[in-house]
């Protein structure tokens, strides 16, 4: 995973400061949805722990923006 977020900031056009950052935002997001998850999963809230994963995964495909269609010949 880290090698794969690594590349898409080179493809960016990030300067290394930049990514940086941004490696260190995506991380601390990443660290505070899974300190959720283990709260609601130790307190047995199994289904509330799912719903809270469905709402992340519906906000990342929303920030991605539309997908392009493939191109028809």
């Amino acid at each position: 995973m880290v090698h794969v977020q690594k590349k898409l900031l080179v493809e960016d056009g990030l300067g290394r400061r930049d990514q940086v950052l941004a490696q260190a935002a995506f991380y601390s997001g990443a660290r505070g949805v899974l300190k959720v998850l283990d709260f609601l999963l130790e307190r047995g809230e199994e289904d509330e722990a799912l719903k809270t994963i469905r709402r992340q995964a519906q906000l990342i495909k929303a920030t991605q923006g539309p997908r392009s269609k493939p191109r028809r010949h």
